[in-house]
């Protein structure tokens, strides 16, 4: 970023393949720049990493809901949002979660 400035994502762009620029802004607005200050709007939303009860929080709502009701399964984790509960679930604990969850405990 600090080579192509911060109105140079047509260079960036160039040099990721199969990237558009404003796929690269994108990401570096919302996952890279330093110093990015992640809050969020509602106090009671809990933000940074998840405990260990509150994954197994989810895995247990996830068991009792099943995955296409994401509202009633973050309403049984407290602090997070719905679209927090997704992407925990989606990006670290479907493919494994049994595994991941015995790991975590030892």
């Amino acid at each position: 970023m600090k080579q192509c400035g911060d109105d140079g994502w047509s260079n960036v762009a160039a040099k990721v393949p199969g990237r558009t620029k404003e796929q690269c802004r994108r990401r570096w607005v919302e996952q890279l720049n330093p110093t990015r200050v992640v809050r969020s709007i509602d106090p009671r939303i809990r933000t940074g990493y998840w405990t260990l009860d509150e994954d197994k929080t989810l895995i247990g709502a996830m068991k009792g809901h099943g995955i296409s009701s994401w509202t009633a399964i973050a309403a049984e984790v407290p602090g997070r949002s719905v679209g927090q509960c997704r992407n925990r679930w989606n990006n670290s604990l479907a493919p494994n979660a049994h595994e991941w969850l015995k790991k975590k405990q030892r």
